[in-house]
Formats: structure tokens, sequence, C-alpha cells
């Protein structure tokens, strides 16, 4: 089976953004609200891939329907785990059963929204490799795009695993690229009102929400959702990746992902990220987070390790390790030094049992919470932050 895909940006697969989703015909959803100029000014808490999302998303609809709408983007600049995404387009460790179709629809809706942007140069066409030593055959991500079929993974050098599936089509968004142009581009937008602000709690909404006259406030906090909307449902999954030099890998590495998930706890992938000019190797998930110390030494340790807490630091060592023993073909393009910053990241997954997308209680402004994505947010974010604008607005909530 040939492997030298030639990589290619989403502009060469063009398709309508109503596809997967066609217009809400809910005449009291926020979306239909956007359409027929009802909600004429929005904050959007949050500027992780899912606030930024929802600001594409609702100036699109604006733009559609020639209706004039403001949005203002509140950004704390702490830049949770989207900044350091691997990107890749394949669900995974997402317990919801809607992940499948939400990944398989948001594949090509996320062809409008970069192109729009005009940031589609940040995501390649990808193959994929699921490597697996399970006695019960090899796990597929849910809604995976393309066609799977078996492959022995020693054909690319790699002898540590039984059994592969190669998956003939995918993605990768470089996303410690992407996501500060698309935060340029959006502060950069007439429409959008960029605001830095670190929001702790409700009552912070509340004031910026009142600050703006806002007719909705829609919150995308990530795992801060745990402490900003006081939300138990939602933890922080913590997770670690290492910055290795895209050069040092052969062809054949530089052109495919790589992914074991036997186990969540010893979750080993390589992920290229040609944009960036880096591979990413990783990772762990399964370890919670729950106290806001952690969170913050977590923040903290992206630039001096020794903030960080100890088994952040651990994790650094096992994955590594893990690459050097499972990767060995790949190894040489690790870090030298994994624990210099700048050559490793720290984040936190929100995770959830189901991704959240709901109408919540507010004492200002309605408010639509988008949250819980699990990792999952850049392979099922259009298609969950189109859905959730779809959602009508509870009877109290009426604009």
């Amino acid at each position: 089976m040939a492997l030298d895909h030639e990589s290619t940006s989403s502009s060469d697969h063009t398709s309508d953004f109503w596809l997967a989703r066609p217009p809400s015909q809910d005449t009291n959803s926020l979306a239909e609200l956007v359409r027929s100029g009802r909600i004429e000014r929005v904050v959007v808490v949050g500027a992780g891939v899912a606030g930024l999302l929802t600001a594409e998303i609702l100036l699109r609809i604006a733009a559609d329907s020639g209706q004039s709408l403001r949005i203002v983007l509140v950004d704390d600049c702490i830049y949770g785990p989207s900044a350091g995404s691997g990107g890749w387009h394949m669900a995974f460790a997402n317990p919801d059963p809607r992940v499948g179709q939400w990944s398989h629809d948001s594949f090509e809706m996320w062809n409008t929204v970069l192109a729009d942007a005009g940031l589609d140069s940040y995501r390649r066409r990808m193959p994929s490799l699921i490597v697996s030593n399970r006695r019960d055959g090899v796990p597929l991500p849910p809604g995976h795009p393309g066609h799977a079929s078996p492959l022995d993974p020693e054909l690319l050098d790699l002898r540590f695993w039984a059994q592969g599936a190669y998956i003939d089509d995918g993605s990768v968004l470089s996303t410690c690229s992407l996501m500060p142009s698309w935060r340029r581009r959006l502060a950069a937008h007439p429409a959008v009102v960029t605001v830095t602000n670190h929001l702790t709690g409700p009552d912070d909404i509340r004031v910026i929400s009142e600050s703006f006259n806002a007719d909705v406030v829609i919150v995308t906090a990530g795992p801060r959702a745990r402490f900003l909307l006081n939300d138990q449902r939602v933890q922080g999954d913590f997770g670690v990746l290492l910055r290795g030099s895209l050069d040092q890998l052969a062809e054949m590495h530089k052109h495919i992902v790589i992914m074991d998930e036997d186990l969540d706890e010893e979750l080993t992938y390589s992920i290229p990220h040609h944009e960036c000019g880096h591979v990413l190797f990783g990772g762990v998930c399964g370890i919670d987070v729950e106290e806001a110390l952690e969170f913050e030494q977590i923040r903290a340790g992206n630039v001096d390790l020794t903030m960080a807490p100890e088994f952040a630091r651990i994790a650094i060592d096992q994955v590594y390790a893990r690459i050097r023993e499972r990767m060995p073909a790949l190894a040489r393009a690790l870090p030298t030094d994994p624990t210099q910053p700048g050559a490793y990241w720290f984040g936190l997954r929100p995770r959830s049992s189901r991704v959240i997308t709901e109408w919540q209680p507010a004492t200002g402004a309605p408010m639509l919470v988008i949250g819980g994505l699990g990792g999952s947010g850049f392979t099922i974010g259009p298609a969950v932050v189109l859905d959730a604008l779809r959602l009508p607005l509870p009877p109290e909530s009426q604009v």
C-alpha cells in the first residue's frame, strides 16, 4: 500500500457550510435570532478552538443574512489545550456516543471555516496508522474519514506493535501556528472586540456581559468551566506532548500520523505539523486534575518546569522513554533535552461524560454553554458549535 500521500490544504475540497448541518428552522435558536437581526451583540467567553469557532460561525451567519453583529471575544491569554493540541482529526478518549457523527460532519465543515478565515494553509490532508497489540483487533476512531485496511506496522519500521490499520484519509491542523493567527484575524475583524480578561466566576461573566450590553453570552471555557461556572461535570484530563524536529524524521514518517490508544496511561503517538516544522510525540490521558492550584501549576509549568506538579515532570520522562522504546525509528527527532521550555507542552483536556451544549440559568443575559469536548475540539468542534447555536432559547430567556 502506497504511503507517499501528497498532502493538500483543505481548499482543494470545497463543500457548502450548511451541508452537514442545514440552517435551523427553530426561529428561537441563536442561529436564527442572529439571522433575523434580533441578536446584535454577543459576548464569547474563551478563545480556544470552541470560542474561535463560535465567533467565526456567528459572523458567517450574520454575513450570509446581511445582518449587523458585534462580537466581544474575551481572551484570558492563558491559552489552554487548544494552543498545544495535536490537531489530528480523529476522536479518541471521548466516551460521548455522538462523537462519531460530529467527527464525520466536522471533517468537511472545516474546509469552509478555514477558507473563509484565510487559514486553510494550516490544515493538511494526511493518512493515519492505528497500531495495537490488542487481541480483539485494532480499535478504530469513531467517525473516522476515509477507509481503513490492515497494514503491518513493520512496513513503517514499527516493530513494537503486532497489527495496524491504515486509514487513507484524515487531516492535521498545525495548531501552534494556527491559533495565534486565528486570534489575530478575529482581533482585526471590524465586527469583533477582543478583551483580555481573566474571569474567575459567574459574577465576572455577569459584569462583563452587562458592561458590553450583551444580548447573549456564550461560554466556551474548556477545563476552566469547572471553576468559572462551578460545573463539576468537567474535569481537567492531563496531557503532555514533546516537540521534535520534523526534518529529523524519515520521509515515510513525515506524512502520516501514528497512534497507539491501547491504554490511556500509555497513549503513544506521532503527529507531524508541517506548518510549524515539528513533530509532536505523546502522550498520556486519564489523569484527572480537579484542584484550581494544580491548574495554575500546570499552566506555569509550561514556562518553568520547576513550577509544575511532580506527576507532570514524571510524565515527560515517561513519554520520552516510551517513544524511544516503541518508535526507535522516529526517536532521533525527539528533542535533545525534553525538559527545556518549548520542548514540551502540558495541557488539560476538558473531559466530561458527555459534551455539554445547553442554555444555563443566568442573572444577566441568557447564557449558552459549550464545553466538555474532551480534547476533541479540533475533531468535532464545527458540528458541535453549530448544533449548540441551533438550540432554542428556554422560555424564560426570550430575546
